[in-house]
């Protein structure tokens, strides 16, 4: 008869089966207490995943990741993760990261991700746990951090390495080019903006405002909205606006243009260069009547249905009533008002005092549209936005980045927008995380390297 013992055979064999049998149950209880991240969804090349107890997978399509793994693939090899709450992100070749913290429950606003890059780069596209706050998803290194804020975008810890990739191209840089009209600089309740193809996307400081797009506020929200010629507008709730239009470009100031309507609710607006290089340029559009302005701050309530109430406490305004006929322009000076409604004017006084002027808000213009003359070294955390916005930062500064732009996080502390887009991003063949065909993207990706190396 068979026993259990320390040493000997074949007991000693049967110990030995045991403990391993231990080893592996241990192991599985504890990856069964972290909160499960995602899956591979596909894997190329070597890679591994090392959990905090210090067990190690193969990085391969439909391996479970948890809180806590730490992720590495090696060179050539890259990896695309898909998250619980619909973040989709793909590991660079010789990248590493860990999974610091995850929390997702479908409506809980407690919702967090946290993720540690130590080495290499990510291509990301964002799920809901950045798109319902834009504190809850992080991308933390040791140069700079990553708020995600709902963006789709591209981030890479760069050295020396950075700079010879982006040789090896052979083309030419686009410039950086801020391309949204204006961002929000504050932002209370649930403020959401809806382009023409009704998409709508809710907003955080620092998203964007283009010429097209109509905003729209909750019952108790508000928002500052800035421009690139720094004029402001302050939204109250139960507001819609639409950017009508809106032209700006620094070295031609004279040659911008801005038309804002207010189609509900109520707004205190403050005009900025565009105006005071042509105040023709500037117009405000409402129910019951067009407003022209002279170097302006204004209010704006139209938050009773047929009536408008225009106060002036800057400058000066002209109110041109709708719907009356033979009514001239009817100027309006600082502190003074006018009610107006389809079939009457008449004075009124300022309504909209609980709501923030505009001209009261710190802005930095520089933080939100200012592209730097220096390219620099570009080296420290770079990311590249292709949708939405993310908010990269320093521990003492920070630039917030919209579709189209990037940004660097130097290790002297310094974040700005470079002048051009760098080549090693603008030529990424790496797959992006929501690529049709990885595979095929990757196989594309080595021939390109091969035909970039080889040609003479």
């Amino acid at each position: 008869m068979q026993t259990l013992s320390r040493s000997g055979s074949p007991c000693g064999v049967h110990w030995h089966r045991a403990a391993l049998l231990g080893m592996a149950l241990f192991t599985f209880g504890a990856h069964l207490s972290a909160a499960t991240v995602g899956e591979v969804s596909f894997s190329r090349g070597a890679g591994s995943a090392l959990s905090p107890s210090g067990a190690q997978r193969i990085m391969g399509t439909g391996l479970a990741l948890n809180e806590g793994d730490s992720l590495a693939t090696s060179t050539g090899a890259t990896a695309i993760i898909k998250l619980q709450d619909g973040t989709k992100l793909t590991m660079r070749s010789q990248s590493r990261l860990v999974f610091e913290k995850f929390r997702y429950t479908d409506g809980a606003k407690d919702n967090a991700l946290v993720i540690k890059l130590t080495e290499g780069g990510v291509r990301v596209v964002s799920g809901e746990i950045s798109k319902a706050a834009p504190d809850a998803a992080v991308i933390q290194t040791n140069v700079g951090t990553l708020k995600m804020m709902g963006g789709n975008f591209d981030a890479r810890i760069c050295g020396p390495e950075c700079q010879v990739e982006s040789g090896k191209t052979g083309g030419k840089p686009s410039p950086t080019v801020v391309s949204a009209s204006a961002k929000f600089v504050s932002v209370e309740g649930d403020l959401f903006a809806v382009p023409p193809d009704g998409n709508k996307r809710k907003v955080f400081v620092g998203s964007p405002v283009n010429k097209g797009e109509s905003l729209e506020s909750g019952s108790k929200a508000s928002g500052v909205v800035v421009f690139q010629d720094d004029s402001r507008l302050t939204i109250s709730g139960g507001t819609q606006i639409k950017i009508d239009d809106y032209r700006f470009d620094a070295k031609k100031p004279a040659e911008g243009t801005s038309a804002v309507s207010l189609l509900s609710g109520s707004m205190r607006a403050l005009t900025g260069v565009i105006a005071k290089e042509n105040v023709s340029a500037v117009s405000y559009n409402t129910p019951t009547a067009t407003i022209g302005i002279r170097g302006t701050g204004l209010d704006l309530d139209c938050s009773s249905a047929g009536t408008c109430n225009f106060f002036t406490w800057l400058g000066a305004i002209t109110v041109l009533p709708k719907g009356q006929t033979n009514v001239p322009p009817i100027f309006i000076s600082a502190g003074s008002g006018l009610q107006v409604t389809p079939t009457r004017t008449e004075p009124a006084g300022p309504t909209l005092q609980n709501l923030t002027r505009p001209d009261q808000v710190p802005v930095d213009l520089k933080q939100l549209f200012t592209v730097s003359d220096s390219a620099g070294n570009q080296v420290g955390l770079i990311v590249s936005v292709q949708e939405g916005t993310v908010e990269l930062a320093s521990d003492e500064k920070k630039v917030y980045l919209s579709a189209g732009e990037t940004g660097v996080a130097s290790p002297d502390g310094e974040v700005s927008r470079p002048p051009t887009k760098p080549l090693f991003i603008e030529f990424d063949k790496t797959p992006q995380p929501n690529a049709v065909n990885p595979l095929l993207q990757s196989l594309f990706s080595d021939v390109s390297v091969r035909t970039v190396e080889t040609c003479p």
